[in-house]
Protein backbone atom coordinates (compact mmCIF):
# COMPACT_ATOMS: atom_id res chain seq x y z
CA UNK A 1 0.00 0.00 0.00
CA UNK A 2 1.33 3.38 -1.03
CA UNK A 3 0.98 4.49 2.60
CA UNK A 4 3.37 1.80 4.10
CA UNK A 5 6.41 3.25 1.23
CA UNK A 6 5.72 7.01 2.85
CA UNK A 7 8.34 8.52 5.14
CA UNK A 8 7.91 8.88 8.90
CA UNK A 9 8.09 12.64 8.36
CA UNK A 10 4.63 12.89 6.37
CA UNK A 11 2.13 14.42 8.60
CA UNK A 12 -1.00 13.23 9.17
CA UNK A 13 0.22 9.58 8.48
CA UNK A 14 -2.39 8.32 10.65
CA UNK A 15 -5.49 10.39 8.68
CA UNK A 16 -3.65 9.00 5.20
CA UNK A 17 -3.71 5.67 6.39
CA UNK A 18 -7.47 5.42 6.89
CA UNK A 19 -7.93 7.09 4.29
CA UNK A 20 -5.85 4.74 1.87
CA UNK A 21 -7.77 1.63 3.92
CA UNK A 22 -10.74 3.13 2.84
CA UNK A 23 -9.70 3.48 -0.86
CA UNK A 24 -8.92 -0.33 -0.83
CA UNK A 25 -12.34 -1.26 0.76
CA UNK A 26 -13.71 0.36 -2.68
CA UNK A 27 -11.67 -0.17 -5.28
CA UNK A 28 -9.52 -3.45 -4.78
CA UNK A 29 -11.65 -5.94 -6.47
CA UNK A 30 -11.24 -7.75 -3.66
CA UNK A 31 -12.43 -5.67 -1.19
CA UNK A 32 -15.45 -5.38 0.43
CA UNK A 33 -17.24 -3.33 -1.95
CA UNK A 34 -15.87 -5.28 -4.74
CA UNK A 35 -17.00 -8.61 -3.56
CA UNK A 36 -20.30 -7.08 -2.49
CA UNK A 37 -21.32 -5.80 -6.18
CA UNK A 38 -19.49 -9.55 -7.16
CA UNK A 39 -22.74 -11.12 -5.78
CA UNK A 40 -24.95 -8.89 -7.12
CA UNK A 41 -23.79 -9.47 -10.58
CA UNK A 42 -23.97 -13.18 -9.74
CA UNK A 43 -28.21 -12.62 -8.87
CA UNK A 44 -28.12 -10.48 -12.20
CA UNK A 45 -26.94 -13.71 -14.23
CA UNK A 46 -29.04 -15.95 -12.40
CA UNK A 47 -31.75 -13.63 -13.45
CA UNK A 48 -34.82 -12.70 -15.83
CA UNK A 49 -34.36 -10.15 -18.27
CA UNK A 50 -35.84 -7.60 -16.00
CA UNK A 51 -33.76 -8.42 -13.29
CA UNK A 52 -30.26 -8.23 -14.98
CA UNK A 53 -30.81 -4.60 -16.35
CA UNK A 54 -32.26 -4.02 -12.87
CA UNK A 55 -28.80 -5.00 -11.01
CA UNK A 56 -26.84 -4.15 -13.58
CA UNK A 57 -28.10 -0.65 -13.42
CA UNK A 58 -27.53 -0.86 -10.05
CA UNK A 59 -23.91 -2.11 -10.59
CA UNK A 60 -23.02 1.37 -12.51
CA UNK A 61 -24.58 3.28 -10.42
CA UNK A 62 -22.39 2.32 -7.56
CA UNK A 63 -19.43 2.03 -9.88
CA UNK A 64 -19.56 6.16 -10.64
CA UNK A 65 -19.91 6.87 -6.83
CA UNK A 66 -17.09 4.68 -6.42
CA UNK A 67 -15.31 6.61 -9.11
CA UNK A 68 -15.90 9.94 -7.83
CA UNK A 69 -15.46 9.04 -4.41
CA UNK A 70 -11.80 7.37 -5.13
CA UNK A 71 -10.98 9.51 -7.94
CA UNK A 72 -10.69 12.08 -5.06
CA UNK A 73 -9.05 10.23 -2.54
CA UNK A 74 -6.13 9.13 -4.86
CA UNK A 75 -6.05 12.66 -5.66
CA UNK A 76 -5.29 13.50 -1.76
CA UNK A 77 -2.98 10.32 -1.21
CA UNK A 78 -0.53 11.13 -4.13
CA UNK A 79 -0.57 14.71 -3.06
CA UNK A 80 0.70 13.80 0.33
CA UNK A 81 2.88 11.30 -0.77
CA UNK A 82 4.84 13.12 -3.74
CA UNK A 83 4.20 16.62 -2.89
CA UNK A 84 3.94 16.61 0.75
CA UNK A 85 0.74 18.58 0.72
CA UNK A 86 -1.81 19.27 4.43
CA UNK A 87 -4.59 16.95 3.92
CA UNK A 88 -7.61 18.25 4.90
CA UNK A 89 -9.06 16.38 7.76
CA UNK A 90 -12.60 17.74 7.14
CA UNK A 91 -12.50 16.14 3.33
CA UNK A 92 -10.53 13.08 4.16
CA UNK A 93 -13.33 12.41 6.84
CA UNK A 94 -16.00 12.85 4.27
CA UNK A 95 -14.37 10.57 2.18
CA UNK A 96 -14.17 8.04 4.76
CA UNK A 97 -17.79 8.66 5.68
CA UNK A 98 -18.80 8.44 1.92
CA UNK A 99 -16.87 5.06 1.21
CA UNK A 100 -18.05 3.57 3.98
CA UNK A 101 -21.74 4.37 3.69
CA UNK A 102 -21.24 3.07 -0.24
CA UNK A 103 -20.42 -0.12 0.68
CA UNK A 104 -22.68 -0.69 3.51
CA UNK A 105 -25.62 0.01 0.43
CA UNK A 106 -24.44 -2.69 -1.45
CA UNK A 107 -26.26 -5.89 -0.81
Amino acid sequence: MIIEALDESIPQRDTLSRLAAAYKMINAPLGELGRRTLVISTRALAGDDATYEALEMQISSVAAQRDAIAGRMIGILESAAFAHTHVDEGEAQRLIAAAESLTASVR
